[in-house]
């Protein structure tokens, strides 16, 4: 594989994964709004069956699972955060490289 092949994969693969992490945060997010406006949706209508565990406990596994969902969300972003920050230079670096290597002599 050619140099500049691999710097074109390379390139296409954090793109990628910054689009991945994006993405699956939005989803996480999108999830969480969901069964919120689920419950208040329930919550307007009234119960339609029996419940199959006490309203107190109910409501405490439904708060954990919110707490899961944006904390798995906030995860996802930090990371993108992150990998955003590190790779910022590189499309810099990847010029200044092909300049270097463009140039008669090297």
């Amino acid at each position: 594989m050619r140099f500049s092949e691999g710097v074109e994969l390379l390139n296409e693969e954090m793109r990628r994964v910054l689009a991945f992490l994006d993405g699956e945060a939005s989803r996480r997010e999108e999830r969480a709004m969901g069964r919120v406006q689920a419950l208040d949706s329930e919550a307007a209508v009234g119960p339609t069956a029996a419940p199959t565990m006490p309203v107190t406990l109910e409501g405490v596994v439904e708060e954990g699972l919110q707490a899961d969902i944006q904390r798995q969300a906030a995860i996802r972003r930090n990371l993108f955060a992150r990998f955003a920050t590190q790779w910022q230079e590189v499309p810099t670096f990847i010029r200044l490289w092909n300049n270097m290597l463009a140039e008669p002599g090297v």
